[in-house]
């Protein structure tokens, strides 16, 4: 078995010429195998003493189980079709329409691989998502074009999904400048801004 389902941070390609940027980090030392499955995540023991509370509100406050599954379930194909079309790009699905059937959904980024350096300017992106906006979404390069994840949960609304895509949308935008070409391939940080109102560009 070559992976997880889903697949684990630590998946590395067989194909060394597709491998890109492990957020993981280097992890030499341990087998391809063990870095595969070994990450979990944060681990926080005090998780465990909420549990009678937390089935609790979701039993009385969300409506049990199959409720929360099936309004992120719906949430997710609602905001990614609200996310792909503000960026004018695609949900990541297959023929059967199986891969959305879960509360997360994949959308390409408006960006060319072969005109970026992929690692860098995944890196960029997350970052900017962090420092500029205080959020937090995956990005990673599948098949020559670079993508985004992004989860449905009880807390979040479509217009969730519509903040997060207008964020991605201004940070793409700055990204296409040649100014921010080169930045990001020199590691820095790119001058020009797209301006929420307008679309006009600010230094």
């Amino acid at each position: 078995m070559r992976s997880t389902l889903p697949t684990s941070h630590g998946f590395v390609v067989a194909n060394p010429a597709l491998r890109k940027r492990n957020p993981l980090g280097d992890r030499t030392g341990k087998s391809e195998f063990v870095n595969n499955f070994e990450f979990t995540g944060a681990l926080d023991d005090t998780n465990w003493s909420v549990v009678p509370d937390a089935v609790k509100w979701r039993e009385e406050v969300c409506g049990g189980e199959d409720a929360i599954i099936n309004y992120n379930i719906s949430l997710a194909k609602a905001g990614g079709k609200i996310v792909s079309e503000i960026l004018g790009t695609e949900i990541l699905d297959n023929a059967e329409n199986t891969l959305t059937n879960c509360a997360m959904t994949t959308i390409r980024l408006p960006l060319e691989v072969g005109v970026f350096d992929a690692g860098k300017t995944v890196g960029w992106l997350q970052m900017s998502l962090v420092e500029e906006f205080d959020s937090f979404l995956p990005v990673f390069v599948f098949q020559g074009q670079f993508w985004t994840r992004l989860s449905a949960q009880v807390w979040v609304e479509e217009e969730d999904f519509a903040w997060a895509a207008e964020k991605l949308k201004l940070l793409c935008e700055r990204a296409g400048s040649v100014e921010a070409l080169k930045a990001v391939a020199n590691g820095e940080q790119p001058k020009t801004v797209i301006g929420r109102a307008n679309g006009t560009q600010t230094s």
